[in-house]
């Protein structure tokens, strides 16, 4: 009687859990489907033999049909006669439409898309995990869990057994590594050469489906993870069509993010555009941070799109523009930098503002739920960065020579130069420290440069295929050295910024009428020294940047140089860190 009893609530509560489902409920469910589809008939609407699993089943549970693990955002069906898992995007109204296959390869690189056996590991209202097993045409069989949580937008996928990389087949036009530190890469599959690119990506990529209303992210925690593109089709018709991820023996994240016109490409062909505001019909459908990314001929640029058009804008190495990307209200406009600037421009939110709706995900939401805060405040490299003080280890009264100068110029035009010898030698010293901190933070950058160069001569001595990436190591050094003697003369040597500095010293020690135009003389040589320093720092922080975009496409073809590539670019990233100021964004 009790077991009867017990039979007629649990069918009671299944029933409760599958209009749950329907309606948004965030809890995961696992179901039997109670009878297997086949590769070509796959209707996760049609629930009529469907049978949802107590958590208490046991752990030897055989499954009558397919397995379907599911929330309110995501489905993912584990089919023994469809292939590898499917992951589903719960789209409204009760639809899931197909978004990615998730296929394991085993450590021979074969992909196993049959599973033959499937095991519940876990089955609660919080998590739910499955294990799968599944085979390929030779052997080397795999073994695999597939977890999905509560409310989340992402499964997560962990190797048990033999399982070396994990194949997302999702074809796309559009791959970006997103770069929170500084520009990202795009890759556009209509000009990538080959069947395989070899991807730099550190941590994250994403994918942009479904006609500018999905978003497939692909998260790993750091590792010596390594990521491949798969290529298919000709000319117009050609995408990435899968993405190889090795796991490295670590979990790896799939997430999906969807809205309607989440992300928008536009092709920026006509130069008139650097001459006037043009809206490219296209209107932001919630707010947030949103980025727009350019791909250029070997690199890409990164903007944010701001909420109003800005002008007057100085920008390393364009000079005074009008900031390029901007909203009138929700219309999304563009105005090139200069005629020249063309290619594609990619817009997509990057990250969350207070206004963006709750339901919907970022990226950077993302990657907070798959990995964690610290590991996630590392990738966004918001405490890396960081600046260094303005003066080193002296606290400056004001920052900046022109400011400082200004300020000691008011004594001088009021005579008061010798009475107030202690103030204005004290800030004579903050104009030191100022030029003496940019002067090193240049010699960082040299010295940089100098060792990628030597770096690239020695492992071109053991790997002649690395010769493009340490030529352009040896490029940096020389454009650094360029631009360095270029700016010399203006510069000064430090001997000189700090004889100038005891000349302005030496004008408050003796009263004289010619003191004011003595000083005049100073500052403007002080001034003139700052400027170029400051200039220069900005420039050489450019061609950094630039230097770390172009490496990933010159290391997309082949497994040894994009792993010295990488190095290179980490290397890049922390010269990078512990910026003055002056170098800008």
């Amino acid at each position: 009687m009790k077991q009867i009893v017990h039979q007629a609530v649990w069918l009671a509560v299944a029933a409760l859990a599958a209009a749950e489902a329907r309606c948004g409920d965030p809890r995961v469910l696992v179901w039997d489907t109670g009878k297997s589809c086949s590769a070509d008939n796959v209707d996760l609407g049609h629930r009529a033999l469907w049978r949802l699993v107590a958590p208490d089943a046991p752990p030897g549970y055989a499954f009558q049909g397919d397995a379907v693990i599911e929330n309110d955002r995501l489905q993912v069906l584990c089919a023994t006669r469809c292939g590898p898992p499917r992951v589903y995007s719960k789209t409204g109204a009760g639809q899931a439409s197909a978004r990615m296959s998730l296929l394991p390869l085993n450590a021979q690189g074969e992909p196993c898309a049959t599973i033959t056996a499937m095991k519940i590991v876990d089955n609660g209202p919080e998590e739910a995990v499955l294990e799968l097993s599944a085979r390929g045409p030779g052997a080397g069989a795999v073994r695999t869990r597939i977890a999905l949580g509560a409310g989340r937008s992402f499964v997560e996928l962990r190797p048990v057994e033999n399982a070396a990389a994990l194949r997302l087949v999702a074809p796309a036009r559009w791959t970006v590594i997103p770069d929170f530190f500084g520009d990202d890469m795009l890759f556009d599959a209509q000009r990538a050469p080959g069947q395989r690119l070899f991807v730099p990506a550190e941590n994250i990529l994403l994918n942009f489906t479904g006609d500018g209303n999905t978003i497939l992210m692909s998260v790993w925690p750091a590792g010596d993870q390594e990521v491949q593109a798969l290529l298919g089709g000709e000319k117009k018709d050609r995408l990435f069509a899968a993405m190889e991820i090795t796991f490295d023996r670590k979990s790896l994240y799939f997430a999906v993010i969807d809205s309607p016109g989440i992300w928008h490409a536009v092709t920026l062909d006509d130069g008139s555009w650097s001459a006037r505001d043009v809206a490219i019909g296209w209107q932001k459908p919630f707010e947030a941070r949103w980025r727009g990314d350019v791909r250029l001929p070997g690199h890409t640029d990164s903007w944010e799109i701001e909420s109003r058009r800005s002008e007057n804008r100085v920008v390393a190495p364009f000079g005074q523009i009008v900031w390029p990307f901007w909203f009138d209200r929700r219309r999304a406009m563009v105005r090139l930098v200069r005629p020249d600037y063309l290619g594609v421009a990619l817009i997509y939110p990057l990250e969350r503002r207070q206004n963006t709706p709750l339901a919907l995900f970022t990226p950077v939401d993302i990657l907070h739920e798959t990995l964690g805060t610290g590991p996630c405040e590392y990738i966004l490299d918001r405490e890396g960065v960081g600046t260094r003080t303005p003066g080193g280890s002296r606290h400056l009264v004001s920052t900046g020579v022109c400011h400082t100068t200004g300020n000691i110029q008011h004594f001088f035009e009021r005579g008061l130069e010798c009475r107030e010898q202690k103030i204005i030698q004290d800030m004579a010293d903050d104009v030191q420290a100022f030029n003496v901190t940019v002067r090193q933070r240049l010699e960082e950058y040299r010295a940089f440069a100098g060792r990628l160069a030597q770096l690239g001569r020695e492992e071109r001595g053991r790997n002649p295929a690395v010769g493009p990436v340490a030529q352009r190591a040896e490029r940096l050094q020389q454009r650094l050295d360029q631009l360095f003697q270029e700016r010399l003369a203006a510069m000064k040597t430090p001997q000189e910024s700090a004889a100038l500095v005891q000349q302005l010293k030496q004008l408050t020690r003796t009263e004289s009428p010619e003191n004011l135009g003595r000083y005049l003389s100073v500052a403007a040589q002080l001034r003139a020294l700052a400027s170029a320093q400051d200039t220069l720092a900005a420039l050489f922080r450019c061609e950094v940047r630039l230097f770390r975009r172009e490496l990933g496409v010159l290391a997309a073809d082949d497994r040894a140089v994009a792993k010295f590539a990488e190095k290179l670019r980490e290397l890049a990233r922390n010269a990078l860190r512990k910026k003055h100021y002056t170098e800008g964004a």
